[in-house]
């Protein structure tokens, strides 16, 4: 039996697989709490990754789908953390007190649950942090 049944296993290779960001592009303040989001259709597990200009894509962290557990990189603030939401089949990327520093490409990216239909498993959401204006 499977004990998935919202995951892609019955279908397999029919199966297409989601990803959604709910915003292309973020503005932000200084020191405000900046929230990233993407919605998924199914996965395994759901990642975030961060690119600042010149650089590759770093990992930030994992959120294993089904127990909620949250694999983070060694060296990830603790101003970031990830935070998944199963009924809205949602996954966010919180930054509290956002610097300018945090400005960067981020993509949010799933692990599916079986091989096939790849497509759209990766989203990119472009975040720029402004210092406040007078």
């Amino acid at each position: 039996p499977d004990q998935h049944p919202n995951s892609c296993t019955n279908i397999a290779v029919l199966c297409v697989i989601i990803l959604t960001p709910n915003q292309h592009e973020v503005y932000a303040e200084v020191g405000s709490n900046v929230l990233l989001s993407c919605n998924y259709s199914s996965a395994d597990s759901l990642l975030w990754y961060q690119q600042s200009p010149g650089s590759a894509p770093q990992y930030l962290l994992l959120i294993q789908h089904y127990t909620g557990i949250e694999q983070r990189a060694d060296s990830l603030d603790s101003r970031f953390s990830g935070k998944l939401n199963k009924e809205k089949t949602r996954v966010d990327l919180e930054i509290s007190s956002a610097e300018v520093t945090d400005s960067a490409l981020y993509y949010c990216a799933l692990r599916p649950t079986v091989t096939g239909n790849l497509r759209n498993t990766i989203q990119k959401l472009i975040l720029t942090i402004q210092t406040q204006t007078t």
